[in-house]
C-alpha cells in the first residue's frame, strides 16, 4: 500500500461498552428449564481515532459510533447439561452508520468437566451502501454489512481452576466484508 501513499497500521483505544442485562422470567419443567434475559448496552468511542480518511478508513480501528443495543435472549438448559439459545438484538448507531438487527442460535453442552457450543449468528444492517455502488464517497463506516458466520467454542478444566479452551468460527456469506475464519486457543484460570 506505500505505492498509494496509504498506511497499513492503525494503533490506539478503540471502543467501551457497557451492558446491563436482567432476567425476569424462569420456567422450571422438571428436568429443564427455560429462562428469558433482557440486556440493553451502550458502546462508544474511547478515544478520537481517525475514521475520515477516504479509503484509509477501511483499516480504522473503529467506526466512530455511538451505539445503542437492545438485545432479547431465550436459554433453554436439561438437566443432563445439553442446551440451546437464541438471541436477537437491535443496534442503534449513530454518525451515519447503519442500524443493524443480529441474531445468533447456539446449540451446546455444559458440564463440569466439559463445555462445547456450536453456534450461527448474522447481521443484518437496515440501511448504509454498497462499497463502490451508488452513494459510496470512499466512506467504509457507513457501508451496509450484512454476514452469516459459524463457529464453535471448547473448554475443559484441567487442573483446579485451570483450564484450557479453543474455537473456530468462518464467515459463509456476507455483503461488504471480508471472507475470513478465526481461530483461538487459550489458558483459563477461574475466581
Amino acid at each position: 500500500m506505500t505505492n498509494l501513499d496509504l498506511e497499513n497500521e492503525r494503533k490506539g483505544l478503540q471502543d467501551v461498552s457497557v451492558y446491563v442485562k436482567y432476567s425476569p422470567f424462569n420456567f422450571n419443567f422438571g428436568e429443564s428449564s427455560l429462562r428469558l434475559i433482557g440486556a440493553i448496552g451502550l458502546k462508544t468511542p474511547l478515544s478520537d481515532y481517525k475514521v475520515e480518511e477516504g479509503f484509509q478508513s477501511i483499516i480504522a480501528i473503529g467506526n466512530r459510533s455511538t451505539t445503542v443495543s437492545t438485545t432479547g435472549v431465550a436459554m433453554f438448559k436439561m438437566n443432563s447439561g445439553a442446551f440451546a439459545s437464541g438471541q436477537i438484538a437491535g443496534n442503534f448507531a449513530s454518525n451515519d452508520v447503519p442500524n443493524s438487527v443480529t441474531t445468533e442460535l447456539k446449540l451446546g453442552y455444559a458440564a463440569k468437566s466439559f463445555y462445547g457450543d456450536a453456534y450461527v449468528a448474522n447481521q443484518k444492517s437496515t440501511g448504509g451502501v454498497d462499497i463502490f455502488g451508488e452513494g459510496f464517497a470512499g466512506f467504509f463506516p457507513i457501508t451496509k454489512v450484512n454476514y452469516t458466520k459459524i463457529g464453535v467454542n471448547l473448554y475443559a478444566p484441567i487442573y483446579k481452576e485451570l483450564g484450557v479452551s479453543a474455537g473456530a468460527s468462518t464467515l459463509v456469506a456476507g455483503r461488504n466484508i471480508g471472507k475470513s475464519s478465526g481461530y483461538y486457543g487459550g489458558l483459563v484460570y477461574k475466581f
